[in-house]
Parts: C-alpha cells; sequence; structure tokens
C-alpha cells in the first residue's frame, strides 16, 4: 500500500488546474514587511509610554511641557509617530555596523523586504527597498 496521496488533479481530472500556491518568499517578504513595520511602532510607543511615566520624576523645567505635551491626545500621537520616525531613521542608519540579532530586535527584521514589479516587457522584476 502507498503512503503517497494522489492530488486533486489526479482525483479528477474533469477539473481545471488551480493555480500553484504563493511561493514561500513572497510570504517570507510580506511578513518582513509586516515586522519591519510594526516592530518599530511597538517602539514609538513604548518610547511615549517611557515618556509619559517618567514626566512626573523629571525637573519641573522639563516636567511641564512633556505633560502638556503627553495631555493631549493629538499631541500624544504625534509625538509617538515622531518617535517612530526618528526610531527607524535611526536604526536603518545603524543597521549595517551592528549585529543581526540587535537590528532584529529594534525593526523587526534584520532582512529588507523584495518587491516584484513588473517590467515593461511584461516579466516580474525583483526591487529591493
Amino acid at each position: 500500500m502507498s503512503t503517497e496521496h494522489p492530488t486533486t488533479a489526479e482525483r479528477r481530472p474533469d477539473l481545471p488546474p488551480t493555480d500553484p500556491p504563493p511561493t514561500a518568499p513572497e510570504r517570507s517578504d510580506l511578513v518582513t514587511s509586516w515586522l519591519r513595520t510594526t516592530v518599530p511602532t511597538i517602539w514609538g510607543a513604548t518610547v511615549t509610554a517611557i515618556l509619559a511615566a517618567a514626566g512626573p520624576h523629571l525637573p519641573a523645567w522639563a516636567a511641564g511641557p512633556l505633560a502638556s505635551a503627553l495631555g493631549d491626545e493629538s499631541t500624544a500621537l504625534l509625538v509617538t509617530v515622531t518617535a517612530v520616525a526618528v526610531w527607524h531613521a535611526a536604526w536603518r542608519r545603524v543597521e549595517a555596523h551592528v549585529p543581526r540579532w540587535v537590528a532584529r530586535a529594534a525593526l523587526g527584521s534584520s532582512r529588507r523586504p523584495t518587491y516584484t514589479q513588473p517590467a515593461p516587457d511584461g516579466q516580474q522584476t525583483s526591487a529591493e527597498h
């Protein structure tokens, strides 16, 4: 008795063939791009939370402006977005100079995703971002 299972096409030759499933690199690139977006955002939110928690323990000259900046939701959001942008820009700059595990912790992945773009002649080309 064979342990191999027939494919759908072998069992049902009357059905049209289906497209093959996406290849692993496509899924891997999707996960990589998601991680490289999400992890810096988490770090930015963490920096904002640390600033908010540290506010009462800072000297009055720093605590006052920080409390007023983080007291308003729209300003707190702006602080978070700024923290994400600075975090991401700084780590992208030093990424090549730190161990891979450090880049993974800071950016979510030490690998940059590649994206496929249609070429003028209709073939797929790979572009790294």
